[in-house]
């Protein structure tokens, strides 16, 4: 019988509550937060507690004054530790119960040959009722690496300096700096604890020595040694907090004493480390984000408010802070200023105004980096012919004959929301995502139907291209929005003809920027987010951002839709955070996925190629390129050179051509000569008749010469039909046919 959320709170506040829990508390804050980089993308995160489980457990924790007695045995500290790892999996398979119930019922509906429905309604009645938000919500990823949050806190709050400054004692420079620095040391204090995985180094000699046992011991006496092998390994990385062992002085109760010290001190921070930073800087910092523990009454768990949220540094005696969780500090940093703004209601409005501003700033800083300013517009004004506004984007970016219509957004989900309160859920989702979604149809209506005219930010008129085909909507939240992408899947309201939107955060959009530089590559993952959206689905957008790099999305044969594991967030991770914090070198690139990734330099050049051609087309046709599997990518450049080698030593013409049916084609010649018209006029002939014969929508032909040092010399394109007058036929006509006859 599966047990309510509150009665598995209770039990795990009993457990916290027992004597020498704040140490087994200790050694899950270490090791599940503390890990070898070069491994951390094959970190399972599913035997370890996430940032907010711990909170949970803080939460409870602080509720009293926090209890540094010694516990009886170190068994004690081992066995709580174990336990808690049970209570909090009941207590997020208790979240599930809804949805449990409402799966057996879909089977028995099934079994009885009745059909269960996939509208809209359906995944709100099974995915969203009935709190079926909560655990998406609170075991999704974090949503920022903690970096993040100091990078994008000058942005934040650029236009709120004078009152933070004045009324919180606030100041975004000294902010950072103690935050780093809090970070800085507890990072020194843990260099000396070994960051192995335990389970690593023993499995083997445990399996081999527990065969021997079964001969010569009972059940109960090798469940007693393994017992005491559990705990041996436990404490196994933390042999440099234990007293020297030659040192005779101190007994086995002082050793364990001094264990306990050293360790609760891997969490401990004073004002006095923060070193030479203005001192009443520090002291504003600790009195903004600390708190004296015997507080957070009235926390109860998920959807609740926990102090620990916005003051993540409890308050010891001796001028000593406890940091159980150093993400907290930046994360409170960057949140808890605009909370303490919202409490001045004379200030709600230009705080309203100023989010708007610097989320469209942010928006335009990160996607010029892409398509470049002059093709990256913000605060977009949408006028009819007539000059009424119709509505406006808030960053437009161009590249060829398409086109990417941003809207930003800086809601954040309510408390309400949080514990699953289906009419709150549903009015966070519009502020952030539904009213976005609407506003982006409109503009991209205006753009595809050329019905209107656009204006940038001073006033000047955008002259958009008339060979605009596409306009991809994105919804951007400057705010960490819980389960974004799975709210966005089970929440949006749209017509089945409309396309989907592609959302993110901020903190995505950075790293969709680091990765996918050039906005050819940028664009194409875009297009196949929203193209792909019913078909891939996951927790978070770095999940999708992993998977592309190392596969790609594109649809798998014999799979009707796909769920794609969280692992591959963790490539990103693997990759992104050594980056940022500057020590890539000091790791092993073999082990790094996204540096052992598919490369192919002779087709980049070829793509590059392509680029040059001043053309709306040159997107329709790399993204075809890129639609290609990567092992085609590399027969298709192999067989091109292998085809000019032989053009060169035969000293005739070859060619090749490949087709997927109806989407597009490709043809290759290469000729053994120099003259250009030649050339030109071969490829076309060649491509006009084999998109014919192959009967696909879109055709490239390129060619080259034999002994040119180019893969490609000439290309020529089409997306519709070439139409014979009798001009034409006249030209190409003979030509045609004796290249119908040679291939056939």
């Amino acid at each position: 019988m599966m047990r309510s959320t509150d009665q598995i709170i209770s039990d795990l506040k009993i457990l916290i509550s027992t004597k020498g829990y704040i140490y087994s508390l200790c050694l899950i804050l270490f090791e599940d937060f503390h890990g070898d980089l070069n491994k951390v993308h094959e970190f399972d995160y599913r035997s370890t507690l996430s940032v907010k489980e711990c909170s949970i457990i803080i939460g409870f924790l602080i509720q009293k004054k926090l209890d540094f007695s010694i516990p009886e045995s170190p068994n004690d500290v081992v066995d709580l530790k174990a336990k808690t790892y049970v209570l909090m999996k009941e207590l997020q398979i208790s979240l599930t119960t809804p949805q449990a119930e409402k799966f057996q019922k879909m089977r028995i509906y099934q079994e009885n040959g009745e059909k269960i429905g996939n509208t809209r309604e359906d995944r709100l009645d099974f995915f969203v009722r009935d709190k079926g938000m909560v655990e998406p919500m609170y075991y999704a990823s974090d949503g920022a690496y903690d970096f993040q949050y100091l990078d994008y806190l000058e942005s934040k709050y650029k236009y709120d300096k004078e009152w933070l400054k004045d009324t919180r004692r606030f100041d975004i420079d000294h902010a950072k700096a103690i935050t780093t620095r809090i970070k800085e040391v507890r990072k020194r204090k843990i260099q000396n604890v070994q960051l192995v995985d335990v389970s690593e180094i023993f499995p083997e000699i445990t399996e081999t020595e527990s065969k021997e046992f079964r001969k010569q011991y009972s059940s109960r006496q090798i469940e007693e040694i393994e017992r005491q092998r559990l705990v041996a390994t436990t404490f196994y990385r933390y042999f440099s907090l234990f007293p020297d062992p030659e040192d005779t002085k101190f007994s086995a109760n002082e050793k364990w004493t001094t264990f306990y010290e050293n360790l609760l001190d891997l969490f401990i921070i004073t004002q006095d480390d923060m070193g030479d930073i203005d001192p009443d800087a520090i002291k504003s910092f600790f009195d903004n984000f600390s708190f004296v523990p015997g507080c957070n009454h009235a926390y109860q768990g998920f959807g609740h408010f926990n102090i620990l949220n916005s003051r993540p540094l409890a308050q010891l005696e001796d001028g000593r802070y406890f940091v159980g969780i150093n993400y907290l500090v930046p994360e409170a940093v960057y949140e808890s200023p605009y909370y303490w703004m919202m409490e001045d209601e004379k200030y709600r409005n230009k705080l309203a105004k100023n989010r708007g501003i610097v989320g469209e700033e942010i928006a335009f800083d990160l996607l010029s980096r892409i398509f470049g300013p002059n093709n990256t517009f913000k605060s977009v004004i949408i006028k009819t012919k007539k000059g009424q506004p119709i509505t406006d984007i808030d960053v437009f970016c161009l590249l060829g004959n398409k086109a990417i219509c941003v809207q930003v957004k800086s809601k954040k989900l309510t408390m309400s929301a949080k514990r699953g309160d289906f009419g709150y859920l549903m009015r966070d989702f519009a502020g952030a995502v539904q009213d976005a979604y609407y506003q982006g149809l409109v503009s991209r209506k205006a753009v595809i139907d050329k019905s209107a005219r656009f204006y940038d930010e001073n006033g000047k008129e955008i002259f958009l291209s008339n060979k605009i085909d596409e306009v991809y909507i994105m919804g951007l939240t400057t705010e960490n929005y819980p389960s974004l992408t799975h709210q966005v899947s089970m929440m949006l309201v749209k017509k089945e003809e409309d396309p989907y939107p592609f959302v993110l955060s901020v903190f995505d959009l950075e790293i969709l920027v680091h990765y996918l530089k050039d906005p050819y590559d940028f664009l194409y993952y875009v297009r196949q987010r929203i193209n792909l959206a019913d078909y891939f689905f996951a927790d978070e957008e770095l999940v999708y951002l992993g998977y592309h790099i190392k596969q790609k999305l594109w649809r798998i044969d014999r799979c009707d839709w796909v769920t794609l594991e969280n692992d591959f967030a963790g490539i990103i991770t693997r990759n992104y955070y050594p980056y940022k914090l500057g020590i890539s070198h000091q790791l092993s690139d073999g082990d790094d996925p996204i540096s052992n990734r598919w490369v192919n330099p002779k087709f980049d050049l070829f793509i590059e190629k392509i680029k040059s051609i001043k053309n709306p087309a040159t997107v329709d046709i790399i993204f075809h390129l890129f639609d290609l599997s990567y092992d085609d990518r590399d027969k298709i450049v192999e067989h091109m050179e292998s085809l000019k080698d032989i053009s060169r030593r035969e000293r005739t013409m070859k060619s090749m051509a490949i087709a997927s049916y109806p989407h597009f084609g490709l043809s290759y010649i290469a000729l053994d000569c120099w003259n250009i018209s030649e050339l030109k006029h071969d490829v076309l002939t060649y491509a006009m008749l084999r998109k014919y014969r192959s009967k696909c929508n879109a055709w490239l032909g390129v060619g080259s010469f034999a002994a040119s040092d180019n893969l490609v010399d000439v290309f020529v394109y089409s997306h519709e039909a070439w139409q014979f007058d009798a001009a034409l036929e006249e030209e190409y006509g003979e030509t045609l046919s004796k290249m119908s006859e040679k291939l056939h």
